[in-house]
């Protein structure tokens, strides 16, 4: 009976040892620990890199020995023998490979002749699996799962299974790429290694955008330990890792940092670090249609391939549409420049026309894409800095000389006067503005163009606003004053300020209301050079009566005195007198005459001629008087 039952138990005992075997659980996989940073990874942050590191890899070798080395020797022949120790990996997030399984280790597994395992486990640095995968959706979530299989001489077939069914998962994807090759590569070097009893490392790290340059960031770390299926949940000590990450805003990752923080002994384990990268925008040296033909192709291909998603495609495209225009802009000002230097045409205005055009649509572009994508992150973060960079290169272009640079000051204050609402103008900025608008010459055919017609209503706009503000109240202050030298000259000097103006209104209404008051002054003035001259005359009648009587007495004397013969003195006397009668003659001509419908000038000139010889005839007869006394008794 206790033979039989003795044999009894080494049936169990067997059958318990060949199931363990078969169950592929003898060694399992268990996250103990998963970290991520508190940061706000958004939808820029499309692309992703995977790093592992395992550590104690030679403590395969204790849970090999402990785990399949039968402690019957009955047993040990019939027992399964180890060979491999596979470490695989499965990610989330990334479209058709998710359903790939990636070989990281396959560990090379040998017995002596007393029955013990030798496992030949070495690790590398690190294994960077992924580099920069876009993946599927903007969800801050990364996954990684790590798998052990303990490959043995009955199950052997696993292996193989697996390599074939990874290569059909690989042949399935819908647009393989050159990393899916590498895969296949990877598989077929896991097995060539096999098959020459060496250990392999996965060497091929799988990028599928590799042209641009990537704002990394860490994103998470996880730590997969291997232990036997009887140990529920391993002890792990990840205070130290924790305190690490939790205090770093950007931690840098490497082994000798992990082996710092992470201390354990007692089982392998491996360190999964998660990474997130920006998408950055490839800032192109030489922007032509070309070029950018070549752009807009590899855009659409890398969203139709899932490298860039939506928003990125969005962002791109609009960027392009912006590239456009400033090549655009660009070719349009060289053209003029080659144009002016081989002085083609006298007239440049239709150049002028369209590079304003060029720049407008330019800056109005820009601003829209403001307007529509500010506080989106993706654009704030990579796109916005482009296109102000380009807008500010657009302007350089209009340094050239003073014609382009006129260009862009019109430009810039249409688009002030248009967009700026709360635009608040004193004089000088008005000034300023309409210098600017007046600046450029445009073709007379381009008048009815939308943007002439805009231009047109601000200088409008600003020239009446000017008038009513600047100029109105100096005018209205002037008609009410009297017409007379100092109301002229208040007029004639606001006359003047009008040269310096660039209110073509402004000056317009000015110049037509001083010339009516020239009108009127100048009617003053007639009129009191007419009052001067009435009273002129007034006053040369009484002059005249007394020349009268002088000249009644010397004629009367001369006659009666000289009848027969007259002294030579009294010859000339008497020559002066006779002149005198003609000035007087004159005089009284003068006299005679209205001069209320006469000009001005006439007025004037007969005003001086009147007392010119008024001054003569009281001059002469005082000198006759004077040098012969008994002439004028």
């Amino acid at each position: 009976m206790k033979k039989l039952m003795n044999s009894f138990l080494i049936l169990i005992l067997i059958l318990s040892l060949s199931t363990a075997l078969k169950s592929q659980e003898i060694i399992k996989t268990v996250r103990v620990y998963n970290k991520q940073v508190d940061f706000n990874f958004t939808g820029e942050w499309q692309y992703i890199s995977t790093d592992l590191y395992l550590f104690n890899e030679n403590r395969f070798n204790k849970m090999i020995n402990d785990l399949y080395v039968p402690k019957s020797k009955r047993l040990k022949k019939k027992a399964e023998v180890v060979e491999n120790v596979l470490i695989t990996t499965t990610l989330d997030g990334l479209k058709n490979y998710e359903n790939i399984e990636y070989p990281i280790y396959n560990f090379r597994v040998t017995r002596d002749e007393s029955g013990k395992y030798n496992t030949q486990a070495s690790s590398s640095e690190v294994i960077r699996i992924i580099d920069n995968f876009p993946i599927s959706s903007i969800n801050n979530y990364i996954g990684a799962k790590v798998k052990v299989d303990v490959i043995t001489s009955k199950n052997k077939s696993y292996l193989y299974k697996l390599v074939a069914s990874q290569l059909q998962n690989i042949s399935d994807l819908s647009n393989p790429t050159d990393a899916a090759m590498q895969l296949v590569g990877e598989f077929g070097k896991m097995m060539e290694r096999d098959a020459a009893g060496k250990e392999y490392h996965f060497e091929s790290t799988i990028r599928l955008y590799e042209e641009q340059d990537f704002n990394k960031r860490f994103h998470s770390l996880s730590i997969f330990v291997f232990a036997p299926s009887t140990i529920y949940s391993p002890s792990f000590d990840t205070l130290a890792i924790s305190e690490f990450i939790t205090n770093a805003s950007n931690p840098t990752i490497s082994r000798a940092v992990l082996k710092k923080n992470i201390r354990n002994s007692s089982y392998p384990f491996m360190v999964t670090v998660n990474y997130k990268s920006k998408y950055i925008p490839e800032i192109p040296d030489v922007v032509d249609f070309e070029t950018l033909k070549i752009r807009k192709a590899k855009c659409e291909n890398n969203y139709q391939s899932g490298l860039i998603n939506r928003e990125i495609y969005n962002q791109e495209k609009l960027l392009i549409e912006f590239f456009e225009i400033f090549a655009q802009l660009k070719l349009d000002v060289n053209n003029y420049e080659l144009d002016y230097k081989n002085k083609i045409s006298e007239d440049y205005s239709r150049h002028s026309f369209i590079i304003m055009q060029d720049l407008l649509h330019l800056k109005n572009f820009h601003r829209e894409i403001l307007i529509s994508y500010t506080n989106n992150p993706v654009f704030e973060n990579k796109f916005r800095q482009i296109y102000d960079d380009f807008i500010g290169k657009a302007e350089i272009f209009l340094e050239a000389n003073n014609k382009l640079r006129d260009i862009k000051y019109l430009v810039n204050t249409f688009m002030s006067l248009e967009y700026n609402t709360n635009l608040t103008l004193d004089s000088l900025n008005r000034e300023e503005y309409l210098r600017s608008l007046y600046s450029v010459n445009l073709p007379q055919r381009e008048k009815n163009s939308n943007e002439v017609k805009s231009m047109n209503f601000w200088i409008s706009q600003l020239e009446n606003n000017h008038f009513d503000k600047i100029y109105s109240p100096k005018i209205d202050a002037l008609l009410s004053l009297e017409i007379n030298p100092e109301s002229y000259k208040l007029a004639l000097e606001l006359e003047n300020s009008m040269r310096n103006t660039n209110c073509v209104l402004c000056r317009e209404r000015v110049i037509t209301i001083i010339e009516e008051f020239k009108k009127s002054y100048a009617d003053y003035e007639k009129q009191m050079a007419f009052n001067q001259l009435e009273d002129l005359k007034t006053a040369t009648k009484g002059t005249l009566y007394e020349i009268s009587k002088k000249e009644t007495y010397i004629s009367k004397n001369l006659e009666q005195n000289y009848f027969d013969e007259m002294p030579a003195h009294i010859d000339l006397i008497a020559q002066d007198f006779t002149a005198l009668l003609k000035d007087k003659e004159e005089l009284q001509d003068l006299l005679k005459k209205d001069y209320y419908y006469s000009e001005l000038e006439e007025i004037e000139s007969t005003f001086e001629m009147i007392k010119l010889i008024s001054t003569k005839l009281v001059n002469g007869f005082e000198t006759i008087c004077k040098q012969e006394p008994d002439l004028c008794n």
